[in-house]
């Protein structure tokens, strides 16, 4: 198969797809190619498109002949139609038989006929498509555009509906079409003027109908007459009358003094009953208003038996007094009987209930003390079991302190124990109590004597330390005095308190000789606190100077490892700094060594780090033959070794040696190689010469692609061999070099001006895609479908652009025609289902309507198509329709398909017309047909005026209650009036206006079928 593809044409190989191509690309006048393709492709598909492409008649004639694929038929007889309509269009005079010969094909083609009666050449031809039509919406069409008088006038024949009379009588070219229908409309226009004696007669009639409606009404007869409606029916009446007397008419003077006297016998006892009316509401309003208080007294009773809260002797009271009082009700009895209830409970049951509640409030009250007294004796238990021996342990403690020598100590204990004592010992039984408090107090007592016993003794003590300090003031050697004096001090603050009346006293004393040692030393002591301060000073600037070289990043290790071995011997030379200042600049100072020596070690082991890498790079190299670059590395890595600290002292000789070993064995195979290119220099030249000879031969060329192949083959080459003589380094280079910096200054403007051209397709091509992308929701189906189009002949016109983004903006585009498309397939797959599901429906309504006709179908393919239907409704179990005896139920079924007809939708459009034509014609068989069997009889419209005239006045009566339950009254109505025959034409719309809207009020809306 594959080889047979070679010999054939495209659009006969084997691939679908490749064939489908071949036919898009194939010219219109390749009609031969199409029908061999409609004829034998075996592709439906295919086939199809194929049969699209075919424009001549004699290719569709075969095609319709040859090809058994319906879809092919059907597309072949659409275009050869469209042909023949044209051809048929476009005959002279000269050629009528064939164009007679083209109109008998499309005959039964409505819309071809009606395109050739108002658009052909010839006047013989449009008269005889004209005289063809059935539809009467295209014969309007032919009257309205055709000027030759005798066709126009022809057509104008055909029209009888008034609305088409009145367009022709506007619109129509000829001028005698015009005056002939103005003609007609006038004739129907003065048909339908009224008989203004039998309107005199039919309101009069109606007037009295009223009148003696309203007479016969009274409220005693019926509680529920209409009154109102009635009143406004009478007055309606009188305006009525009065307009006919004011007219001129003449009336029968005994019938209005009858009129006028039922009506004032109306009015009459309207006013009584009005009177009445309003005597009963007030009764009926004082009665309401007496009830809802009994009621709401009655139910304010039971709240309070229902209620939890206390009675309210004084509120029964009242409310039984407001109940007596208030007037009469319809419901008095079984009010008052319901309140005496409620109020003998509210009495008995509720006092009783309230005396259980207060029994049981005090027994819960004596339950819930015996409780919380339990509770408490339990608390204090449990308070006692954990503190009880936390108390002895307190009245131990006071006894050991009765021997200590911290007077402060004791004295601040004590007063901690005895606040919490108290809160304590409450929860103690009360012998237990009794027996604590009394040796807590003893030990307490023996506690305080102790303790003033000893602050005597440390008066004595304190005061022979100020008789010392007094005499040290006479002495003149400083140093020793000075000694001695913070002796006695740091001596004096080892002294507990004394007696609180000697406190103030000693203070004095002991501060008085004091301040006396320290003027007489006070130049002594500054001398001392200068030198200090100049310690911490030097101190100070030590720690700011190894801090800042702390702070170098990368500096020189020695030098650092010298600075910081120099600080520390000057360090160790300072003396000590103020007292308040030394601690924080010994830890200073210390901080900074620690961060030094271990930011060392961690430098040395980061340098270690380094300096293996480097030895493993340098190993890893020292066997490259890439001279040039090998030795840039390696030199760039003796750098960094210079560069990288020191490291572990233990680790350092060996890693130089690995590293040095390395290095040298690179540059002893370095040397050995370029001593020997020195000798192949001669012979690289001879090869490059060569090389420079093929390129500039570039031009010989045929193509680009060439050229270009052949520089990068030279441009291998050329760094394949190695190095010439250094005089002829530079010539030899630029002799190679020239040819091909030419090819690429050449090829990069026309890359440019390519590249130039490519964004502007890019930017037509993503205009392209933004319009196709706006359109891909629309449901403008028609109009969108021709925007695509043209959206897509513009893109095949557009030039290329960049390989990646054509295929991604072509991917975009396509994307958003497809997407229009599969919308637009799935609403026309959807439109079609749905008309033709409606035009099964109307065929059903037409078989069914042609069967309850009676009459048996007029040829055999009628017949066949009717017996068809019948055993598909069988088989489907639906019910088949059969002729009736009964025609008033046969045209009430008729009726009533003819407003399911209403309800369905439309058919497929080349079937809708046909359709409605056979349901026209199903309707008017039927009635005919039911008029010659019923034998109806010529009616007596007058008499027929009268009776439905009666039906009226009880209609609107009917119309004064509306309700559902008129429905059956007025559904008689209906009947009554069907069958009654027609009346005078003058007065049928007047009367069955009064009579359906009459109707249509008393029940809302009737479901009656509508008919005078």
């Amino acid at each position: 198969m594959a080889i047979m593809d070679f010999l054939r044409p495209q659009w006969k190989h084997s691939n679908p797809e490749l064939r489908a191509a071949a036919l898009r690309a194939l010219q219109d006048d390749r009609q031969e190619v199409f029908l061999s393709v409609t004829l034998e492709d075996p592709d439906p598909a295919l086939r199809l498109a194929a049969s699209k492409r075919l424009n001549q008649e004699t290719a569709l004639r075969q095609a319709l002949d040859k090809s058994s694929d319906k879809s092919v038929q059907d597309i072949s007889r659409k275009t050869l139609n469209q042909i023949l309509t044209e051809q048929v269009k476009a005959a002279s005079s000269q050629e009528l038989d064939a164009a007679r010969g083209w109109m008998k094909e499309l005959q039964s083609i409505d819309k071809a006929v009606e395109d050739i009666a108002r658009n052909a050449r010839s006047p013989e031809i449009r008269r005889e498509a004209s005289a063809a039509l059935t539809h009467a919406s295209a014969i309007l069409n032919v009257t309205l555009e055709e000027d030759v008088t005798d066709i126009a006038l022809s057509a104008l024949a055909r029209l009888s509906r008034e609305p088409h009379l009145q367009s022709v009588a506007k619109s129509a070219k000829a001028r005698e079409a015009r005056a002939k229908a103005k003609e007609r409309l006038k004739v129907i226009e003065d048909s339908k003027k009224p008989d203004a004696l039998a309107v005199y007669r039919a309101k009069l009639q109606l007037i009295l109908a009223v009148a003696e409606k309203a007479e016969a009404g009274t409220a005693e007869l019926n509680p529920n007459f209409p009154w109102e409606a009635t009143l406004e029916q009478v007055d309606e009446a009188e305006r009525a009358l009065r307009e006919l007397m004011e007219s001129g008419a003449t009336l029968d003077n005994g019938q209005v003094v009858l009129f006028r006297n039922r009506v004032t016998a109306f009015r009459n006892r309207l006013t009584r009953h009005r009177a009445s009316e309003v005597s009963r509401a007030e009764r009926e309003r004082d009665e309401k208003h007496n009830r809802e208080i009994k009621e709401s007294l009655c139910a304010r009773m039971e709240e309070i038996f229902a209620s939890s809260q206390a009675v309210d002797s004084a509120e029964i009271d009242t409310l039984t007094r407001r109940f007596e009082s208030t007037g009469p009700c319809p419901e008095d009895d079984a009010l008052r009987d319901k309140f005496r209830l409620a109020k003998s409970r509210v009495v008995r049951e509720r006092l009783q209930k309230q005396r259980e509640i207060e029994e049981t409030a005090r027994r819960k009250n004596e339950a819930e003390n015996e409780e919380a007294r339990k509770e408490d004796a339990r608390r204090r238990a449990e308070a006692w079991a954990k503190h009880g021996p936390k108390l002895v342990e307190w009245i131990v403690e006071l006894e050991e302190l009765s021997g200590s020598s911290d007077v402060k100590h004791s004295e601040k204990r004590l007063r901690d124990i005895q606040s919490q004592w108290k809160n304590l010992i409450v929860n103690a039984p009360e012998d237990e109590a009794a027996r604590l408090n009394s040796r807590y107090h003893a030990v307490a007592d023996r506690l305080r004597e102790a303790m003033d016993w000893l602050r005597w003794s440390n008066l004595h003590c304190k005061q022979d330390i100020c008789a010392q300090l007094e005499a040290l003031i006479p002495q003149e050697d400083l140093k020793s005095l000075v000694t001695r004096f913070k002796g006695l001090l740091s001596e004096w603050k080892t002294v507990g308190p004394v007696p609180w009346e000697n406190t103030e006293a000693t203070w004095d004393r002991y501060h008085q000789a004091c301040d006396a040692l320290y003027e007489k030393c006070r130049e002594y002591f500054a001398e001392i606190e200068e030198e200090l301060e100049s310690n911490a000073r030097a101190k100070e600037e030590i720690c700011v100077k190894l801090e800042a070289l702390l702070a170098q990043e990368g500096g020189d290790w020695r030098e650092s490892n010298e600075t910081f071995r120099e600080a520390q011997s000057a360090w160790k030379a300072i003396g000590s700094a103020p007292r308040d200042k030394n601690d924080a600049l010994w830890a200073r100072y210390r901080n900074i060594c620690q961060s030094f020596y271990g930011r060392k070690d961690q430098q040395q082991q980061d340098n270690l780090k380094q300096k293996l890498e480097l030895v493993a790079l340098a190993e890893g190299l020292k066997d490259s033959t890439d001279w040039k670059n090998t030795a840039a590395q390696i030199k760039e890595a003796q750098e960094k070794w210079k560069s990288i600290g020191p490291v572990p002292k233990d680790e350092a000789e060996g890693l130089w040696q690995r590293f040095h070993a390395a290095c040298e064995t690179f540059f002893q195979a370095r040397k050995a190689h370029f001593e020997k290119m020195e000798q192949d220099r001669p012979a690289n030249l001879e090869k490059k010469l060569a090389l420079c000879e093929l390129v500039e031969k570039l031009n010989e060329l045929p193509s680009d692609k060439e050229r270009y192949e052949r520089i990068l083959d030279a441009q291998a080459q050329w760094k394949e061999i190695g190095p010439v003589p250094r005089e002829q380094e530079d010539a030899v280079w630029e002799r190679f070099r020239k040819p091909m910096d030419d090819y690429f200054q050449e090829r990069r403007e026309r890359m440019k001006n390519e590249r130039a051209q490519r964004e502007e397709n890019a930017k037509i091509k993503e205009d392209l895609c933004i319009e196709a992308e706006a359109l891909r929701d629309s449901t403008d189906w028609k109009a969108t479908i021709e925007k695509i189009k043209a959206l897509q002949a513009r893109w095949k016109t557009s030039g290329p652009t960049f390989r990646d983004l054509d295929q991604e903006l072509w991917k975009r585009f396509r994307g958003a025609c497809d997407a229009f498309f599969d919308r637009l397939k799935e609403n026309s797959a959807k439109r079609d289902q749905e008309r033709e599901g409606n035009l099964l429906k109307k065929i059903d309504i037409c078989f069914t309507i042609e069967i309850l006709s009676g009459t048996p179908p007029a040829d055999d393919e009628s017949k066949h198509a009717r017996e068809a239907w019948i055993e598909t409704q069988r088989a489907k179990g639906a019910s088949v329709p059969q002729p009736m005896d009964d025609w008033k139920k046969a045209t009430d079924r008729v009726k009533y398909f003819q407003g399911e007809w209403k309800k369905v939708g439309p058919a497929p459009r080349e079937q809708n017309e046909l359709i409605w034509d056979r349901f026209q014609r199903a309707n008017d068989l039927f009635f005919e047909e039911r008029r010659r069997a019923m034998g109806l009889p010529a009616d007596d419209p007058q008499a027929n005026l009268e009776g439905k005239l009666a039906l009226i006045a009880d209609a609107e009566e009917l119309a004064h209650d509306p309700g559902s339950h008129n429905t059956d009254t007025v559904r008689k109505l209906f009947q009554q009036w069907k069958r009654i025959g027609p009346v005078p034409r003058a007065q049928s719309d007047y009367v069955w206006e009064r009579f359906s809207t009459a109707c249509d009020t008393a029940v809302g809306k009737t479901t009656e079928p509508a008919g005078a």
